[in-house]
């Protein structure tokens, strides 16, 4: 121990002796005058400190659930937000999205690939990707009951693999 180290201790305990804690003091909650046998003893009696921390602190407490649920809600919230973004889902969207172009369902029908990427359609979930057969690096996206080939740059066909 240094002398600084010395010094700040021997101070404090001079404090304690030559300052003791006051031990009369007054009820926080209803003011009454009345001797503390304990340091941290801040009301008369049970009653008082009961009635203080019912009406003072329990609604603030209350408050601070109130606002921690609504924490939870909105995490909640953004959490089934963020679930709507997940593999099944957008694959679910892209099939909806399919069902409603009109596609011939023994030929199959062409679409752009830019009105398609507009309409919402993710290409990079599928079911299943599968080589186009007789081609090198050709592949059709299957999503649910259709296949699509990637004609050109361009052009995508769709196809419905369910039989009419």
């Amino acid at each position: 121990m240094n002398k600084e180290e010395f010094d700040k201790k021997k101070k404090r305990l001079m404090d304690k002796i030559t300052n003791p804690v006051e031990r009369n003091r007054i009820c926080l909650y209803c003011k009454e005058p009345f001797f503390a046998y304990r340091t941290d003893k801040y009301f008369c009696n049970d009653n008082c400190s009961m009635t203080n921390y019912n009406e003072n602190v329990r609604p603030v407490k209350e408050l601070e659930k109130l606002y921690n649920d609504i924490d939870m809600q909105q995490q909640e919230k953004e959490r089934l937000i963020n679930s709507f973004k997940t593999r099944d889902n957008i694959l679910r969207r892209n099939i909806e999205i399919i069902d409603y172009l009109n596609i011939d369902l023994l030929l199959g029908s062409d679409y752009p690939k830019v009105l398609l990427t507009n309409l919402g359609i993710d290409f990079r979930i599928s079911d299943d990707k599968k080589i186009v057969p007789d081609t090198l690096d050709a592949y059709e996206l299957i999503m649910g009951h259709y296949r699509l080939t990637l004609l050109d740059d361009n052009v995508i066909h769709i196809k419905n693999n369910i039989q009419p």
